[in-house]
Order: structure tokens, then C-alpha cells, then sequence
């Protein structure tokens, strides 16, 4: 019996053997490749769960399931970075600097703006800026309302006026259609925003994409990115100008300078016309030229005017020819007074004669030395005459340069004595020279390289006339309004 129960367990053991695969060796092999796909995949989730199938003897890898926070964080980073971008626009639009407007009259102001043309920034460039601003706030305002405060301001505190009216504005922006458009808009703005004040206004506009590049000549010369704008053209256009005395002059003056001497600036668009109503005029100038040389005018030809400066100035270049002589004047428009005066006598043409040519040349330069002075003596009375014209029309020149709405008209000859220009107290350059020639014993004829200048010292007024007579030179100082000479040098 006991025999028959061990034959059963043996029989039982062996059918439960072969019942069973044997799936170890397949499921070592299978878990070797699991590992060697999760090198290759680093990114890949870690395997922590097998599942066994034992009719097909696979094993089927199951990912680790990842905490729910990590499901929201897949669902916020894209929201995230849209709301990154909207802020970087928004920031971009309201705090971005997109365009510089400058204004220059004499006080010089920068507006910083954005996109929608909002002030970011109120640059005051010099002290008379300060009190155009005062205590105005403009940050966070429309540039319109902005312009239309600080024109008014300017013309209040006096800086735009009938005797100083011209203003450049100086777009600068990396859009140059933009900024062309902003420009002629401004400048239409600033010009109605004048008329409502009776102003007639000089207008000078440009657009600059170089902002860094004058901002580094503004620094040298002391002066604004937009007015450096302004004279790079106008240097180029008249290569005699320089940048050291231009950046001395205002913006009026320089718009006087372009102006007169008619000069196309390319990249400047200007309406309107500079005042001169600080100034006494070129008749007038011209006027206190020929009562100092000791002539009416009448006499005079190859006449040549223009405007010169110095120290920040302007003043008149009067130039012209009587009988031999040339003079070159330099009258402050402001004041009148005499500047500068040169006087040089046009050398003859060379000749060559005996003996007895020189005994009759002698004889032809004697008489006309009589009727040079007799020539002096009437000029001198027609000089006495206009004078006195003029001394009577002094009252009416006194008020010529009060600002009034209407231009007034331009002053004849006979009217345009200036209170502060004296020409007639002084005894003019010719007179000066005749008292040199007579001291030294010399005829105007005899003389060569005559060089007079009117020149002042410690208040004094004088004459400083140098000259040659065969070898040897001469120099004299004679005083300008009594006719005395002050010194002399004579060095054979």
C-alpha cells in the first residue's frame, strides 16, 4: 500500500514538471534587453513593474507613474511663456525709447518718446531749458500736448519772438519714413501753434538716424545733437564754415547765415523767414562804411556785401572800390560800431620811361594830387550834407528795432543812421593816411603796400596806417577822431 502511495507522489511530481514551462532562462534574456533599450533611451521613464506572459514567454515593461504636479506643470509652461511675450510687447511698446525730438531756439530740449508717442524722458540741455520746463511735469504725457506747452512756454519767458523766431526740430529715429512723418507734422504744429500767438515763425525741421554720432560732437562743441545735425550740413554746403564758430552762433543767426548766402541743405526743410530786426540793416551798414572812408557813395563801385562772425556775432562784410583804393569793412549788425577796417591802394601797371618821361610824370602826378584834394574837399561837403540827414532821422532809428506786428520797411540810406553807430565823429581812413603821408613828406602817389586798419585799444579809437616809399616803411598810429598821431615808426 505504502509501495502504491510513493508511485502516485513520483507521478503527481513528474506531470507537475512537465506542466510548467520552464520561462527562466527567456526571462533573464528579455530583462538583459530591457536594460540595454533604457541605456540608449536616457529620457525615458524608469521601469519599475514587469508583466509576464507566460503562453508567449514576453515581458512587457511598464513606465512609472509621475506625480500629478507634473501634469499641471506640462499644462503651465506654454501659458507661461505666452504671458512672457505679451509683457515683453507691452513693455516694448510703453518703456521702449523709439524716436528723440529735439527743439533748439536757444534753450535746447530732448523728449525722449515710445511707440504711442508718449514722453519717457525730458532731457533740458542747457540752463534757459530749465526755465522753459519750470515745474512742468511731462513724463507719461502725448508729445502734442508736450510741444504745445513748451512752444508756449518759449514764447513766454521771450526766447521765440519777433526779433528771434526761428526754431529747429530734430527728429531722430532709426525709421526714416517715421520720422519724415513726424517732422512735417511737427513742423505744421509749431507753426499754427505760432500764428496763434501773432508770431510769424522760421521753421527748420531735419530727421537724423546718426543720433550716437552727433550726440559725440554735441559733447565736444558744447552744443545739442540736433544743432551739430544742422551744421554738418551746413559745413558741407560752405566748406568756409567751420564748427567752431558755428556752434558759437544761435539758431537764428545761422538761419540768417544760410539765408543770405542761399545754401541748399539737403536734409533741412525750412519755412519762413529769419528776423533781422536785431539788426541795423545792410543800407545801414553800408552807409557807416562810406561816411567813414570820407565819401557819399556816389563814388564807389565793385561793391560786395555779405555776413561774417566772430566770438558767436554776426557782423557785415562790406567791400568796394573808390578810385584806386580798395577798402574791406566788418560792422557788428547789432551795434553799428566799426570793427575792422582795411584799406589797400591797386598797384599800377608797370612801366618803364627815360629821363624826360619822368619830369612829366612827375608833373601829371602833382596835378592829380590837387585833384584828388579838391575831389576830397567836395565828397567832404556831400558827406556834411547826408550827415545831417541823417542826424535828423535819429529819433525815427531809435525805435526800429522795438518789436512790432507788422515787419517795418526797410530804411533809405538818408534815414538809417544808427544813435550808437558815430562814423561822423571820426576822420575816416583817407584823412588818416593824408596826415601820415604829410608827416612823413611823402605824396599819395609815392606810396606803396598802404595798409590801414581802424583798430581800438583800452577805449581809444585809432587808425593804424603802414606803408612804403622807396626802401624805406613806414607806421603810423593817428587817433580816429582828432586826428593825432598817437605814434609813429620810420625804418629806412
Amino acid at each position: 500500500m505504502s509501495d502504491n502511495k510513493h508511485i502516485i507522489e513520483n507521478r503527481l511530481k513528474r506531470a507537475v514538471e512537465e506542466a510548467t514551462p520552464d520561462v527562466l532562462s527567456n526571462v533573464l534574456k528579455q530583462i538583459e534587453t530591457e536594460q540595454v533599450v533604457l541605456t540608449a533611451k536616457t529620457a525615458a521613464a524608469p521601469v519599475t513593474d514587469y508583466i509576464v506572459d507566460e503562453s508567449s514567454e514576453q515581458i512587457t515593461a511598464l513606465p512609472a507613474q509621475r506625480p500629478r504636479s507634473w501634469v499641471w506643470f506640462k499644462a503651465i509652461v506654454p501659458v507661461a511663456a505666452a504671458l512672457m511675450i505679451a509683457l515683453s510687447f507691452w513693455l516694448s511698446l510703453n518703456y521702449s525709447t523709439q524716436a528723440v525730438v529735439a527743439f533748439d531756439v536757444n534753450p535746447s530740449i530732448e523728449l525722449s518718446i515710445n511707440r504711442s508717442e508718449k514722453i519717457l524722458k525730458v532731457n533740458p540741455r542747457n540752463s534757459e531749458a530749465d526755465a522753459v520746463i519750470g515745474d512742468m511735469v511731462l513724463k507719461g504725457i502725448d508729445l502734442d500736448v508736450a510741444v504745445n506747452a513748451l512752444v508756449g512756454s518759449m514764447v513766454q519767458k521771450g526766447y521765440l519772438s519777433e526779433i528771434n523766431n526761428s526754431i529747429l526740430i530734430t527728429v531722430s529715429s532709426e525709421d526714416q519714413a517715421k520720422g519724415e512723418q513726424m517732422q512735417n507734422r511737427l513742423a505744421g504744429e509749431i507753426d499754427s501753434l505760432l500764428r496763434s500767438f501773432s508770431l510769424d515763425g522760421a521753421i527748420l525741421s531735419q530727421v537724423s538716424t546718426e543720433y550716437d554720432y552727433y550726440a559725440e560732437l554735441a559733447e565736444q562743441y558744447g552744443i545739442s545733437p540736433g544743432k551739430a545735425a544742422l551744421i554738418e550740413q551746413l559745413v558741407q554746403a560752405d566748406p568756409t564754415i567751420t564748427y567752431d564758430d558755428a556752434s558759437l552762433l544761435s539758431i537764428n543767426d545761422l538761419n540768417i547765415l544760410i539765408e543770405a548766402r542761399r545754401h541748399q541743405l539737403a536734409k533741412v526743410d525750412i519755412s519762413g523767414h529769419s528776423s533781422t530786426k536785431a539788426f541795423i540793416g545792410i543800407e545801414h551798414a553800408k552807409l557807416i562804411a562810406f561816411m567813414n572812408v570820407g565819401y557819399s557813395g556816389a563814388e564807389v563801385k565793385d561793391l560786395k556785401t555779405d555776413y561774417g562772425y566772430v566770438d558767436g556775432k554776426l557782423y557785415y562784410k562790406i567791400d568796394f572800390q573808390i578810385n584806386d583804393l580798395f577798402f574791406k569793412y566788418e560792422i557788428d549788425a547789432g551795434t553799428g560800431d566799426i570793427l575792422k577796417v582795411e584799406s589797400e591802394r591797386e598797384l599800377p601797371s608797370v612801366t618803364t620811361y627815360d629821363d624826360e618821361d619822368k619830369a612829366q610824370k612827375t608833373t601829371i602826378a602833382s596835378t592829380a594830387t590837387d585833384t584828388t584834394a579838391a575831389t576830397t574837399a567836395k565828397t567832404t561837403a556831400k558827406t556834411t550834407e547826408v550827415t545831417a540827414a541823417a542826424t535828423t532821422a535819429k529819433t525815427t532809428d531809435t525805435t526800429r528795432h522795438t518789436p512790432s506786428p507788422s515787419p517795418s520797411p526797410s530804411p533809405s540810406p538818408s534815414t538809417t543812421l544808427s544813435p550808437k553807430a558815430t562814423a561822423r565823429q571820426y576822420i575816416g581812413a583817407r584823412e588818416a593816411e593824408n596826415i601820415a603821408f604829410r608827416h612823413a613828406g611823402v605824396n599819395r602817389s609815392e606810396v606803396r603796400d598802404l595798409d590801414t586798419e581802424f583798430e581800438r585799444d583800452d577805449g581809444k579809437s585809432y587808425y593804424e596806417v603802414e606803408f612804403e616809399v622807396g626802401d624805406t616803411e613806414y607806421e603810423y598810429e593817428i587817433d580816429a577822431i582828432s586826428g593825432k598821431i598817437l605814434d609813429y615808426d620810420i625804418d629806412d
